[in-house]
């Protein structure tokens, strides 16, 4: 990986109720970090949470992952969103119709 500049510390959350869960959080964290735009850290353990507000659906496995990147804060998230765009979350779908996981929709970034 190409050398990072002007980086910032950003911690994302990721969750999968669908499909290989663990194979799609595993997936998600991959795109982040391709190329020169983030550089993977740490990652938290995977741990089960259930659903809020759709009971009717399977429980997620959830994780936190810390990257360093270049991007500003509205970069990454425009980022992250091409990611589940192209994994196949459905942009305004309901809960049970969005694709196989998703990002939380807010992160930390430090520094």
């Amino acid at each position: 990986m190409a050398a990072l500049t002007a980086t910032h510390t950003a911690f994302i959350s990721v969750g999968a109720n669908l499909g290989d869960k663990l194979d799609n959080c595993l997936k998600g964290i991959a795109a982040v970090t391709k190329g020169d735009v983030a550089r993977l850290i740490a990652v938290s353990r995977f741990y089960r949470t259930s659903p809020v507000d759709y009971a009717d659906q399977d429980w997620f496995v959830n994780a936190v992952f810390k990257i360093h990147t270049r991007l500003e804060p509205a970069a990454l998230l425009d980022h992250l969103m091409a990611i589940q765009r192209r994994m196949g979350r459905k942009a305004g779908a309901s809960a049970s119709d969005r694709g196989s996981w998703t990002w939380t929709s807010c992160f930390t970034m430090i520094g």
